[in-house]
């Protein structure tokens, strides 16, 4: 089965923080009504932040496996673990320092939490 094509966005559809389809679909909500009453205050903040983090992962995984991204992120820190440690008689390589030094950017990116 296929998901709805990239891109998603956000629309805000009665009181609701809703993902939406590029043609203004709505995917799902993150919040809305409880108890007959409108989510407020921190709850609606909390489901704005489950919005813009659904739209934020689907959006940036667009054209890729999810299942293969993890698998590249473990083996990109086994091979930067491996390019620090493994030595040489060459001496020093700036050039792999700094593809090293990249790949440990990327890698904290991927893991950082927003």
């Amino acid at each position: 089965m296929n998901h709805t094509p990239e891109p998603w966005g956000i629309a805000d559809r009665f009181g609701a923080c809703n993902v939406s389809a590029s043609g203004g679909r709505s995917i799902c909500s993150t919040g809305g009504y409880q108890n007959n009453s409108l989510d407020s205050g921190d709850v609606r903040i909390e489901n704005e932040a489950n919005a813009a983090r659904i739209v934020s992962c689907v959006n940036a995984l667009s054209g890729l496996n999810p299942e293969g991204v993890r698998a590249v992120v473990e083996a990109a820190r086994k091979l930067s673990f491996a390019a620090q440690t493994t030595g040489g008689t060459a001496g020093r390589d700036d050039g792999l320092v700094a593809a090293i030094d990249a790949m440990e950017a990327a890698l904290a990116k991927v893991r950082a939490q927003p």
